[in-house]
């Protein structure tokens, strides 16, 4: 008799454990399903996880911009309103171009005007039709006002060379100038980032007579993305004469991902 219970309770566990996991599976099944037959879903992918803090250069011709998304798309885009979470911020944005390059859809755009931040596209097409509304990841700008060198005494880039390790990144560069003037460089961070006090920075950069070897390094602690798995940001060195003139010297977009 006892042999006989323990048989069912045995018994009755295997089923439990055969049904939680059909239950897993279905649940599983289910959620592809869903991602299949959403397409927003499947276009957004995890881009809410990532953050940009870009510049825009009020000084400079319109700001560029390339939104990347997970999937193909092929409905026309006519026209694209920048939004933060529901609310509109700009309806300014002009699409250059779209492309569906391995499979995933990238929209090129020029912002004629600064904005503060958006995270949301809403695209339409010519009949002014919301044709898809997705996440984009969170983007904030900060506005600056940097002109481009100019002149023989400026410093000319020579060489360049960017490398980026997950949480890490190191950027280095040679540039040299001719006459006898002396410049002053510093390097910028957009404000938001900066004041976060995330990005550990160091500089190895020797100006001698007219060379300047610029050598630079970036990490972002895994604990400091936070909610974010991917942080992206631009950063300028600028060039400063006596005078008080900066002209941009490199601008660079620095891409690290907590793992």
């Amino acid at each position: 008799m006892g042999s006989l219970v323990q048989k069912y309770v045995v018994s009755t566990r295997l089923l439990l454990k055969a049904q939680l996991l059909l239950i897993m599976l279905i649940i599983v099944w289910l959620t592809g399903c869903s991602k299949a037959a959403n397409p927003v879903i499947a276009l957004e992918g995890d881009n809410a996880s990532r953050v940009s803090y870009l510049f825009y250069n009020q000084d400079g011709p319109s700001r560029s911009l390339s939104l990347h998304f997970h999937t193909a798309y092929n409905d026309q885009v006519d026209k694209v309103v920048f939004m933060q979470d529901e609310t509109v911020v700009t309806t300014s944005a002009i699409p250059v171009s779209t492309s569906n390059n391995n499979g995933q859809f990238s929209i090129m755009l020029t912002m004629p005007y600064y904005i503060e931040q958006f995270n949301v596209v809403r695209l339409l097409n010519e009949r002014d039709e919301i044709v898809a509304e997705l996440h984009t990841g969170q983007y904030y700008f900060d506005a600056i006002n940097i002109s481009a060198p100019t002149g023989e005494t400026t410093w000319q880039l020579r060489t360049y060379e960017g490398k980026e390790y997950v949480n890490k990144a190191s950027l280095d560069a040679t540039f040299t100038k001719s006459g006898h003037e002396s410049f002053e460089y510093e390097i910028v961070l957009p404000s938001r980032l900066a004041q976060q006090q995330i990005v550990q920075q160091t500089d190895k950069t020797s100006i001698e007579d007219n060379t300047f070897d610029y050598h630079y390094e970036s990490f972002i602690a895994p604990e400091d993305f936070h909610h974010y798995n991917e942080i992206a940001y631009e950063m300028i060195v600028v060039q400063k004469d006596k005078r008080g003139y900066a002209a941009s010297l490199v601008h660079n977009t620095v891409q690290l991902s907590r793992r």
